[in-house]
Protein backbone atom coordinates (compact mmCIF):
# COMPACT_ATOMS: atom_id res chain seq x y z
CA UNK A 1 0.00 0.00 0.00
CA UNK A 2 1.29 3.22 -0.60
CA UNK A 3 1.04 5.13 2.29
CA UNK A 4 2.22 8.51 1.08
CA UNK A 5 -0.55 8.72 -1.60
CA UNK A 6 -3.43 7.63 1.11
CA UNK A 7 -2.40 9.97 3.58
CA UNK A 8 -2.18 12.81 0.76
CA UNK A 9 -5.86 12.00 -0.53
CA UNK A 10 -6.82 11.95 3.05
CA UNK A 11 -5.72 15.24 4.14
CA UNK A 12 -7.00 16.35 0.65
CA UNK A 13 -10.44 15.03 1.95
CA UNK A 14 -10.06 16.84 5.47
CA UNK A 15 -9.36 20.14 3.15
CA UNK A 16 -12.43 19.56 0.75
CA UNK A 17 -14.53 18.90 3.21
CA UNK A 18 -13.61 22.03 5.53
CA UNK A 19 -13.63 24.28 2.59
CA UNK A 20 -16.63 26.16 3.69
CA UNK A 21 -17.04 29.46 1.92
CA UNK A 22 -20.78 30.09 4.53
CA UNK A 23 -19.06 28.98 7.75
CA UNK A 24 -18.83 32.87 9.03
CA UNK A 25 -22.89 33.44 7.68
CA UNK A 26 -24.54 30.24 8.40
CA UNK A 27 -26.40 31.50 10.58
CA UNK A 28 -27.53 34.25 9.05
CA UNK A 29 -28.75 32.34 5.78
CA UNK A 30 -30.46 29.67 8.48
CA UNK A 31 -31.86 32.90 10.06
CA UNK A 32 -33.32 34.18 6.49
CA UNK A 33 -34.74 30.58 5.02
CA UNK A 34 -36.31 29.65 8.10
CA UNK A 35 -37.44 33.00 9.23
CA UNK A 36 -36.75 32.44 12.98
CA UNK A 37 -32.96 33.02 14.95
CA UNK A 38 -34.19 30.08 17.45
CA UNK A 39 -34.95 27.94 13.67
CA UNK A 40 -31.63 28.86 12.74
CA UNK A 41 -29.76 28.14 15.26
CA UNK A 42 -31.78 24.84 15.72
CA UNK A 43 -30.16 23.12 12.29
CA UNK A 44 -26.73 23.66 14.41
CA UNK A 45 -28.03 21.69 16.81
CA UNK A 46 -29.86 19.50 14.34
CA UNK A 47 -26.49 18.51 12.91
CA UNK A 48 -25.02 17.86 16.20
CA UNK A 49 -27.35 15.37 17.74
CA UNK A 50 -27.80 13.84 14.76
CA UNK A 51 -24.19 13.42 14.42
CA UNK A 52 -24.12 11.89 18.27
CA UNK A 53 -26.72 9.67 17.95
CA UNK A 54 -25.15 8.35 14.55
CA UNK A 55 -21.60 8.21 16.21
CA UNK A 56 -21.78 4.34 17.77
CA UNK A 57 -23.47 2.81 14.62
CA UNK A 58 -21.17 4.40 11.94
CA UNK A 59 -18.51 3.14 14.41
CA UNK A 60 -19.71 -0.15 14.25
CA UNK A 61 -20.16 0.33 10.33
CA UNK A 62 -16.36 1.10 9.74
CA UNK A 63 -15.57 -2.14 11.12
CA UNK A 64 -18.20 -4.37 9.37
CA UNK A 65 -17.57 -3.16 6.31
CA UNK A 66 -13.85 -1.19 6.24
CA UNK A 67 -12.29 2.43 6.45
CA UNK A 68 -12.16 2.85 2.69
CA UNK A 69 -15.98 2.55 2.05
CA UNK A 70 -16.89 4.38 5.58
CA UNK A 71 -14.84 7.54 4.10
CA UNK A 72 -16.51 7.18 0.67
CA UNK A 73 -20.10 7.46 2.36
CA UNK A 74 -18.98 9.95 4.67
CA UNK A 75 -17.78 12.24 1.74
CA UNK A 76 -21.49 11.41 -0.12
CA UNK A 77 -23.13 12.57 2.92
CA UNK A 78 -21.44 15.82 3.41
CA UNK A 79 -22.24 16.24 -0.95
CA UNK A 80 -26.06 15.60 -0.48
CA UNK A 81 -25.45 17.75 3.26
CA UNK A 82 -24.41 21.04 1.31
CA UNK A 83 -26.77 20.01 -1.65
CA UNK A 84 -29.85 20.47 0.16
CA UNK A 85 -28.43 23.09 2.10
CA UNK A 86 -28.51 24.78 -1.20
CA UNK A 87 -31.77 24.13 -2.04
CA UNK A 88 -32.74 26.73 0.50
CA UNK A 89 -36.65 26.77 0.41
CA UNK A 90 -37.73 25.78 3.48
CA UNK A 91 -36.29 24.94 7.56
CA UNK A 92 -37.35 21.16 6.33
CA UNK A 93 -34.72 21.22 3.44
CA UNK A 94 -32.29 22.74 6.23
CA UNK A 95 -33.00 20.09 9.07
CA UNK A 96 -32.88 17.40 6.59
CA UNK A 97 -29.27 18.81 4.98
CA UNK A 98 -28.71 19.08 8.87
CA UNK A 99 -29.10 14.99 9.41
CA UNK A 100 -26.96 14.23 6.35
CA UNK A 101 -24.17 16.24 7.48
CA UNK A 102 -24.32 14.78 11.12
CA UNK A 103 -23.87 11.69 9.13
CA UNK A 104 -20.82 12.45 7.19
CA UNK A 105 -19.67 13.87 10.54
CA UNK A 106 -20.27 10.57 12.87
CA UNK A 107 -18.69 8.41 9.49
CA UNK A 108 -15.55 9.95 9.68
CA UNK A 109 -15.21 10.41 13.49
CA UNK A 110 -12.65 7.30 14.88
CA UNK A 111 -12.96 5.82 11.17
CA UNK A 112 -10.81 8.20 9.62
CA UNK A 113 -7.84 8.19 12.33
CA UNK A 114 -8.04 4.36 12.07
CA UNK A 115 -7.94 4.42 8.51
CA UNK A 116 -4.65 6.04 8.97
CA UNK A 117 -3.09 3.76 11.63
CA UNK A 118 -4.08 0.69 10.12
CA UNK A 119 -1.87 2.04 6.99
CA UNK A 120 0.84 2.85 8.91
CA UNK A 121 0.85 -0.30 11.01
CA UNK A 122 0.67 -2.82 8.20
CA UNK A 123 3.88 -0.72 7.01
CA UNK A 124 5.30 -1.26 11.19
CA UNK A 125 5.61 2.86 10.72
CA UNK A 126 2.87 3.29 13.92
CA UNK A 127 5.46 5.39 15.47
CA UNK A 128 5.22 8.15 12.72
CA UNK A 129 1.23 8.35 13.30
CA UNK A 130 1.28 11.72 14.97
CA UNK A 131 3.81 13.22 12.27
CA UNK A 132 0.86 12.16 9.51
CA UNK A 133 -2.10 12.92 11.74
CA UNK A 134 -0.58 16.75 12.95
CA UNK A 135 -0.60 17.20 8.98
CA UNK A 136 -3.58 15.88 8.20
CA UNK A 137 -5.19 17.49 10.39
CA UNK A 138 -3.84 20.79 9.84
CA UNK A 139 -5.72 20.71 6.41
CA UNK A 140 -8.67 21.08 8.15
CA UNK A 141 -7.64 24.50 9.64
CA UNK A 142 -5.92 25.66 6.95
CA UNK A 143 -9.57 25.24 4.47
CA UNK A 144 -11.72 26.70 7.36
CA UNK A 145 -9.37 30.26 7.64
CA UNK A 146 -8.91 30.58 4.10
CA UNK A 147 -12.62 29.88 2.98
CA UNK A 148 -13.81 32.07 5.33
CA UNK A 149 -11.59 34.91 4.07
CA UNK A 150 -12.60 33.99 0.57
CA UNK A 151 -16.20 34.26 1.26
CA UNK A 152 -16.00 37.14 3.43
CA UNK A 153 -15.04 38.90 0.19
CA UNK A 154 -17.47 37.02 -2.00
CA UNK A 155 -20.10 38.54 0.16
CA UNK A 156 -19.40 42.00 -1.10
CA UNK A 157 -20.85 41.41 -4.38
CA UNK A 158 -22.70 37.82 -3.34
CA UNK A 159 -25.60 36.29 -1.76
CA UNK A 160 -25.60 34.13 1.52
CA UNK A 161 -26.99 31.23 -1.36
CA UNK A 162 -24.09 31.95 -3.80
CA UNK A 163 -21.30 30.67 -1.38
CA UNK A 164 -23.37 27.38 -0.38
CA UNK A 165 -23.64 26.93 -4.07
CA UNK A 166 -20.29 26.92 -4.58
CA UNK A 167 -19.50 25.05 -1.54
CA UNK A 168 -21.14 21.75 -3.46
CA UNK A 169 -17.59 22.22 -5.76
CA UNK A 170 -15.14 21.01 -3.44
CA UNK A 171 -17.36 18.30 -1.51
CA UNK A 172 -17.90 16.67 -4.75
CA UNK A 173 -14.13 17.02 -5.41
CA UNK A 174 -13.88 14.95 -1.96
CA UNK A 175 -15.86 12.32 -2.86
CA UNK A 176 -14.28 12.12 -5.98
CA UNK A 177 -10.70 11.71 -3.97
CA UNK A 178 -12.06 9.10 -2.02
CA UNK A 179 -12.75 6.75 -4.36
CA UNK A 180 -8.90 6.55 -5.05
CA UNK A 181 -8.22 5.42 -1.31
CA UNK A 182 -6.81 1.94 -0.27
CA UNK A 183 -8.37 -0.23 2.21
CA UNK A 184 -5.48 -0.85 5.31
CA UNK A 185 -4.14 -4.10 5.09
CA UNK A 186 -4.27 -4.62 8.78
CA UNK A 187 -8.64 -3.98 9.10
CA UNK A 188 -10.07 -7.23 10.64
CA UNK A 189 -13.63 -7.12 9.53
CA UNK A 190 -15.79 -8.69 12.50
CA UNK A 191 -18.49 -10.63 11.39
CA UNK A 192 -20.47 -10.89 14.98
CA UNK A 193 -23.38 -8.88 14.88
CA UNK A 194 -23.08 -5.33 15.19
CA UNK A 195 -24.49 -5.65 18.99
CA UNK A 196 -22.18 -8.11 20.11
CA UNK A 197 -19.24 -6.38 18.45
CA UNK A 198 -20.38 -2.83 20.64
CA UNK A 199 -20.60 -4.54 23.83
CA UNK A 200 -16.91 -6.02 22.93
CA UNK A 201 -15.53 -3.00 22.21
CA UNK A 202 -17.08 -1.01 25.35
CA UNK A 203 -16.03 -3.94 27.65
CA UNK A 204 -12.42 -3.23 25.29
CA UNK A 205 -12.80 0.04 27.13
CA UNK A 206 -13.59 -0.44 30.47
CA UNK A 207 -11.20 -3.28 31.25
CA UNK A 208 -8.22 -0.79 30.02
CA UNK A 209 -7.78 1.28 33.36
CA UNK A 210 -5.53 3.66 31.60
CA UNK A 211 -7.67 3.82 28.19
CA UNK A 212 -10.92 4.27 30.58
CA UNK A 213 -9.04 7.47 32.44
CA UNK A 214 -8.02 8.70 28.82
CA UNK A 215 -11.61 8.54 27.97
CA UNK A 216 -13.00 10.40 31.03
CA UNK A 217 -10.53 13.20 30.66
CA UNK A 218 -10.74 14.29 27.10
CA UNK A 219 -14.44 13.96 27.08
CA UNK A 220 -14.88 16.45 29.97
CA UNK A 221 -12.13 18.17 28.28
CA UNK A 222 -13.23 18.36 24.59
CA UNK A 223 -17.38 18.94 25.72
CA UNK A 224 -17.16 21.55 28.03
CA UNK A 225 -14.05 23.44 25.92
CA UNK A 226 -16.78 22.72 22.71
CA UNK A 227 -19.67 24.25 24.98
CA UNK A 228 -17.33 26.92 26.47
CA UNK A 229 -15.98 28.01 23.12
CA UNK A 230 -19.62 28.25 21.07
CA UNK A 231 -20.65 30.41 24.21
CA UNK A 232 -17.47 32.73 23.82
CA UNK A 233 -19.30 34.95 21.41
CA UNK A 234 -21.28 36.16 24.35
CA UNK A 235 -17.96 37.61 25.61
CA UNK A 236 -16.23 38.64 22.79
CA UNK A 237 -19.07 41.11 21.53
CA UNK A 238 -18.25 42.67 25.18
CA UNK A 239 -15.32 43.82 24.08
CA UNK A 240 -15.08 43.71 20.80
CA UNK A 241 -17.50 45.20 17.82
CA UNK A 242 -19.47 42.18 16.25
CA UNK A 243 -17.76 42.77 12.78
CA UNK A 244 -14.55 42.01 14.44
CA UNK A 245 -15.65 38.52 15.81
CA UNK A 246 -14.83 36.27 13.07
CA UNK A 247 -10.96 37.82 13.00
CA UNK A 248 -10.57 35.38 16.39
CA UNK A 249 -11.68 32.52 14.70
CA UNK A 250 -9.63 32.75 11.09
CA UNK A 251 -6.75 33.85 13.57
CA UNK A 252 -7.67 31.10 15.83
CA UNK A 253 -8.01 28.27 13.13
CA UNK A 254 -4.17 30.09 11.34
CA UNK A 255 -2.55 29.13 15.04
CA UNK A 256 -4.62 25.52 15.27
CA UNK A 257 -3.07 24.36 11.57
CA UNK A 258 0.37 25.50 12.43
CA UNK A 259 0.18 23.71 15.80
CA UNK A 260 -1.19 20.43 13.96
CA UNK A 261 1.78 21.05 11.73
CA UNK A 262 4.84 20.85 13.98
CA UNK A 263 2.76 18.71 16.15
CA UNK A 264 5.14 16.08 15.75
CA UNK A 265 8.43 17.59 16.29
CA UNK A 266 6.44 19.51 19.80
CA UNK A 267 5.76 15.93 21.27
CA UNK A 268 9.33 13.81 20.63
CA UNK A 269 11.27 17.05 22.42
CA UNK A 270 8.46 17.41 24.91
CA UNK A 271 6.71 13.90 25.27
CA UNK A 272 3.16 13.35 25.70
CA UNK A 273 3.24 14.57 29.52
CA UNK A 274 4.94 17.72 28.87
CA UNK A 275 2.84 18.73 25.73
CA UNK A 276 -0.41 17.86 27.24
CA UNK A 277 -0.19 18.80 31.14
CA UNK A 278 1.74 22.56 29.66
CA UNK A 279 -1.00 22.76 27.39
CA UNK A 280 -4.10 22.17 29.52
CA UNK A 281 -2.48 24.75 32.28
CA UNK A 282 -1.74 27.26 30.29
CA UNK A 283 -5.07 26.79 28.69
CA UNK A 284 -6.84 27.22 32.44
CA UNK A 285 -4.52 30.14 33.18
CA UNK A 286 -4.85 31.86 29.80
CA UNK A 287 -9.07 31.71 30.41
CA UNK A 288 -9.28 32.51 33.46
CA UNK A 289 -6.97 35.79 32.91
CA UNK A 290 -8.92 36.97 29.87
CA UNK A 291 -12.18 36.63 31.11
CA UNK A 292 -11.47 38.59 34.22
CA UNK A 293 -9.52 41.09 32.21
CA UNK A 294 -12.60 41.61 30.09
CA UNK A 295 -10.66 44.37 28.04
CA UNK A 296 -9.92 44.64 23.93
CA UNK A 297 -6.72 42.49 24.62
CA UNK A 298 -9.11 39.58 25.96
CA UNK A 299 -10.15 37.62 22.51
CA UNK A 300 -6.25 37.72 21.79
CA UNK A 301 -4.84 35.80 24.80
CA UNK A 302 -7.48 33.36 24.49
CA UNK A 303 -6.93 32.81 20.84
CA UNK A 304 -3.49 31.95 21.94
CA UNK A 305 -4.97 28.80 23.35
CA UNK A 306 -4.98 27.09 19.48
CA UNK A 307 -1.56 27.05 19.82
CA UNK A 308 -1.56 24.15 22.08
CA UNK A 309 -5.41 22.65 20.18
CA UNK A 310 -3.18 20.49 17.69
CA UNK A 311 -0.91 19.35 19.51
CA UNK A 312 -2.30 18.20 22.46
CA UNK A 313 -4.90 17.13 19.79
CA UNK A 314 -2.44 14.77 18.37
CA UNK A 315 -0.50 13.58 21.64
CA UNK A 316 -4.16 12.22 22.86
CA UNK A 317 -5.30 10.20 19.32
CA UNK A 318 -1.93 8.44 19.44
CA UNK A 319 -2.12 7.28 22.91
CA UNK A 320 -5.49 6.31 22.40
CA UNK A 321 -4.70 4.74 19.15
CA UNK A 322 -1.76 3.16 21.12
CA UNK A 323 -4.48 1.49 23.17
CA UNK A 324 -7.04 0.26 20.63
CA UNK A 325 -7.55 -3.08 19.52
CA UNK A 326 -7.07 -3.23 15.52
CA UNK A 327 -10.87 -4.93 15.39
CA UNK A 328 -12.59 -2.63 17.13
CA UNK A 329 -10.39 0.40 16.60
CA UNK A 330 -13.36 2.40 14.70
CA UNK A 331 -15.59 1.22 16.96
CA UNK A 332 -13.77 2.71 20.27
CA UNK A 333 -12.99 5.83 18.67
CA UNK A 334 -16.67 6.13 18.20
CA UNK A 335 -17.32 6.03 21.65
CA UNK A 336 -14.76 8.20 23.18
CA UNK A 337 -16.43 10.82 20.65
CA UNK A 338 -19.97 10.00 21.72
CA UNK A 339 -19.12 10.42 25.04
CA UNK A 340 -17.56 13.70 24.41
CA UNK A 341 -21.05 14.55 22.26
CA UNK A 342 -23.09 13.77 25.53
CA UNK A 343 -20.96 16.09 28.00
CA UNK A 344 -21.18 18.79 25.28
CA UNK A 345 -24.93 18.58 25.01
CA UNK A 346 -25.43 18.67 28.44
CA UNK A 347 -23.38 21.25 29.18
CA UNK A 348 -24.60 23.36 26.04
CA UNK A 349 -27.57 23.76 28.37
CA UNK A 350 -25.70 24.39 31.40
CA UNK A 351 -23.74 27.17 30.36
CA UNK A 352 -26.19 29.21 29.37
CA UNK A 353 -28.17 28.27 32.26
CA UNK A 354 -25.40 29.64 34.56
CA UNK A 355 -25.12 32.70 32.51
CA UNK A 356 -28.62 33.62 32.56
CA UNK A 357 -28.28 33.42 36.51
CA UNK A 358 -24.84 34.73 37.07
CA UNK A 359 -23.74 36.59 34.21
CA UNK A 360 -21.51 35.22 30.86
CA UNK A 361 -17.95 35.70 32.64
CA UNK A 362 -18.94 34.04 35.52
CA UNK A 363 -19.98 31.01 33.43
CA UNK A 364 -16.95 31.11 31.41
CA UNK A 365 -14.44 31.20 34.41
CA UNK A 366 -17.04 28.25 36.28
CA UNK A 367 -16.39 26.34 33.49
CA UNK A 368 -12.77 25.99 34.04
CA UNK A 369 -13.45 23.49 36.54
CA UNK A 370 -13.76 20.41 34.21
CA UNK A 371 -10.93 21.60 32.49
CA UNK A 372 -8.96 21.69 36.26
CA UNK A 373 -10.53 17.98 36.68
CA UNK A 374 -9.16 16.89 33.36
CA UNK A 375 -5.82 17.73 34.02
CA UNK A 376 -5.90 15.76 37.50
CA UNK A 377 -6.90 12.87 35.87
CA UNK A 378 -3.76 12.92 33.62
CA UNK A 379 -0.94 13.97 35.93
CA UNK A 380 -2.57 10.88 37.97
CA UNK A 381 -2.40 8.91 34.46
CA UNK A 382 1.34 10.12 33.93
CA UNK A 383 1.85 9.01 37.34
CA UNK A 384 1.00 6.02 37.62
CA UNK A 385 1.61 4.73 34.19
CA UNK A 386 4.45 4.55 32.02
CA UNK A 387 2.89 6.49 28.45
Amino acid sequence: MNIKKNAFLLGLIHFLSEFRLYAAVAVLYFTEISGSMMLGMGVFSVAMLSGAVLELPTGILSDLVGRRRTIVLGAAASLISIMLYSVGKGILWLMAAAVFEGLSQALFSGNNEAFLYGHLKSAGREEEYKAFLGKILSMAHIALSVSALIGSLMLIFGTYAMLFRLSIIPRALGLAAALFLDEPETTDRDRKSPWHHLRESLWEVCRNSKLLRIFIADSLSDGAGEAAYQFRASFLKMVWPVWAIGLAGTLGDVLAAFSFWISERWIDRKGYKGVILVGKLYSIISNVAAFLMRNVFSPVLLTTNALFYGVTGVARSDMSQKLFTDRHRASMGSIKSFAGSLVYALLAVVIGGVADRFGVIAALVSFQIFGVVSLAIYMNLFKTDEV
